[in-house]
């Protein structure tokens, strides 16, 4: 739905740094494949392979999390 933020459930202020540099990693990486098609094959593996390995470790720490944890409201622009 437009204009509708994610809410994401976060324990403690240090999960929530974690969570944000992964997903900041992971939106300026896909940002550079979408405006540069033309990279490097060998450059291009390497983003979606830290890609990969963000997601992996956003679930990981979405999945420690218990239940009734904090939430944290993410904007996307």
């Amino acid at each position: 739905m437009p204009g509708t933020a994610p809410e994401i459930a976060l324990e403690s202020p240090d999960i929530a740094t974690e969570f944000l540099n992964a997903l900041a990693s992971v939106h300026s990486l896909s940002e550079i494949l979408r405006d540069h098609p033309d990279i490097d094959h060998r450059q291009k593996q390497r983003f979606i392979d830290i890609i990969l390995a963000e997601t992996q470790r956003m679930t990981a720490m979405a999945g420690d999390l218990p239940a009734g944890a904090g939430r944290l409201r993410l904007e996307f622009a």
